[in-house]
């Protein structure tokens, strides 16, 4: 476990990047999950809308004249309309005349017959109504039955192997830099690390609260995070833009270097790119690009070789092109909370060392937010 101090952190090493192994539980084809590996912020990954059928979940009970029981094959579905198109078929092989549907627009399942029949909600046992977003306690006759609450999934994940038994410290999970990273109140949002890649009872299981700018975790106050798979999941069935809603541009599990001194001082601005033009007649066209922040003037001051070495490596091996996270205040001492001093960065200016006596020196460098 690394040393827990609240001095600055360079999270420069993410073991989720692109040589590691992630398997999921859907994907947009036009968004795929591998895009949370680029290090390209803009290009994000985006979630299909995974259902997953199993023994708690798997019957439908109806009545089209006498009661009948209505199995769902246990699997997993991609969209949600894979999961209407299979409750259609499975509802006909039992019945006759159901039709399954899916909205993009209100993300709820209706269920309807060209006759008068009934959802027996009443019966629960081991049912898939909740699933489909039906949670009326009474039972309905009619002929068509719009859910009364949408449903975007049953839930979301992406697993990461890296390999072998890694010691995770930090978790980071961000969109788009001009958008809030869109997970609702009501979702379920967690990290899970285990040495299978079995999560029913992981030995890490830390439960994430989102922020406007992504998910933050520091994971060095327990005990043991050396372990091998890391699921990050989520559950947001009400997200209001549905299944696709969720935009992630980057994702990061690894480990953190930090210093023996903290940051000493630093200048943050926010910088807008955006062009403006004047036209003849003196009116002003603009062209929006997003803002971002750049970080001048970053210094650390008489820190021993021990501290110029590592930094001296993290430049080195990341240069001005390769992103990392800088965490300011990990302790949040002084930031209302994490996200307000944790940035995704790259160097914009190299990190300069004075020597001042024997083995200690100082160094300041410079930052910007990557967009």
């Amino acid at each position: 476990m690394t040393t827990r101090n609240s001095n600055i952190r360079l999270c420069e090493n993410n073991l989720a990047g692109e040589s590691s192994s992630l398997t999921y539980s859907s994907q947009l084809a036009a968004y795929p999950i591998s895009n949370v590996q680029t290090g390209q912020r803009s290009q994000v990954a985006k979630f299909s809308g995974h259902f997953e059928i199993g023994s708690t979940n798997k019957y439908l009970y109806i009545n089209d004249g006498s009661n009948k029981t209505v199995t769902l094959t246990e699997d997993d579905y991609d969209t949600p309309d894979d999961m209407a198109t299979h409750v259609q078929t499975q509802m006909n092989a039992v019945s006759s005349n159901w039709t399954v549907a899916y909205s993009s627009t209100t993300y709820k399942f209706t269920i309807s017959n060209t006759g008068s029949v009934t959802l027996r909600h009443t019966i629960t046992t081991n049912a898939a109504w909740d699933t489909l977003g039906f949670t009326a306690s009474g039972d309905d006759t009619g002929t068509s039955f719009e859910a009364d609450e949408q449903r975007n999934h049953t839930d979301e994940y992406i697993i990461a192997d890296l390999g072998s038994a890694n010691s995770i410290t930090f978790f980071g999970a961000i969109g788009l830099i001009d958008e809030n990273f869109n997970i609702s109140s009501t979702a379920t949002i967690k990290i899970q690390g285990n040495n299978v890649s079995t999560f029913t009872a992981p030995p890490v299981d830390v439960s994430l609260t989102p922020h406007d700018d992504g998910i933050y975790k520091f994971l060095d106050d327990i005990a043991d995070t050396n372990y091998r798979y890391w699921k990050f999941l989520i559950i947001d069935r009400l997200n209001a833009d549905g299944p696709s809603g969720l935009k992630i541009g980057n994702l990061y599990i690894g480990d953190y270097v930090t210093f023996d001194t903290n940051i000493g001082s630093f200048q943050i601005g926010e910088v807008d790119p955006s062009g403006v033009v004047q036209s003849i007649n003196g009116a002003l066209y603009f062209d929006l690009k997003p803002k971002y922040n750049v970080l001048s003037g970053l210094r650390i001051g008489l820190v021993n070789q021990s501290d110029r070495a590592v930094m001296k490596t993290a430049f080195s091996k990341l240069g001005k092109t390769t992103p990392f996270y800088l965490s300011l205040d990990p302790l949040e001492n002084i930031s209302e909370d994490l996200q307000e001093h944790t940035k995704f960065v790259v160097f914009n200016k190299e990190p300069q060392f004075k020597h001042v006596k024997y083995d200690i020196f100082s160094f300041n460098f410079g930052i910007r937010e990557l967009v």
